[in-house]
């Protein structure tokens, strides 16, 4: 679908769509929910809010999304399937943050139906 529909739109306006539309709603969601903090943070926070947002979320989504463009959709869904398996990974490598059961089944979860997909796939150009 991403290649289908990929082919008038570019990778970073479709990212900027999906990312405005999420920001969108969230602010919608939040604004009725959630207390505005009391100070004003500091430089410092804002910097590494933004660069969050530039770094972990813009580019991310558009590398994402471009690289879908140029693979095939089964190795998009494999490549799909092991995000929140990279972010486990990464969170405790470099955050240093323990794994709960949940966690570790989850993760477990994932693999298996990775690796049952390639085991018991049809033989088929993927």
């Amino acid at each position: 679908m991403v290649k289908r529909n990929s082919t008038e739109i570019g990778a970073v306006a479709t990212a900027a769509i999906q990312l405005v539309v999420a920001g969108v709603v969230i602010l919608a969601v939040s604004l009725p929910v959630e207390q505005m903090p009391a100070a004003v943070p500091s430089i410092a926070i804002w910097g590494w809010f933004l660069a969050s947002i530039l770094i972990s979320t813009c580019l991310r989504f558009v590398l994402q999304f471009r690289g879908q463009q140029m693979i095939s959709a089964a190795r998009a869904s494999v490549i799909m399937c092991c995000e929140p398996v990279w972010v486990l990974v990464f969170a405790l490598a470099f955050l240093g943050s323990p794994l709960s059961l949940s966690q570790i089944l989850g993760c477990a979860v994932i693999l298996l139906a990775m690796l049952g997909q390639v085991v018991f796939r049809p033989n088929s150009a993927a």
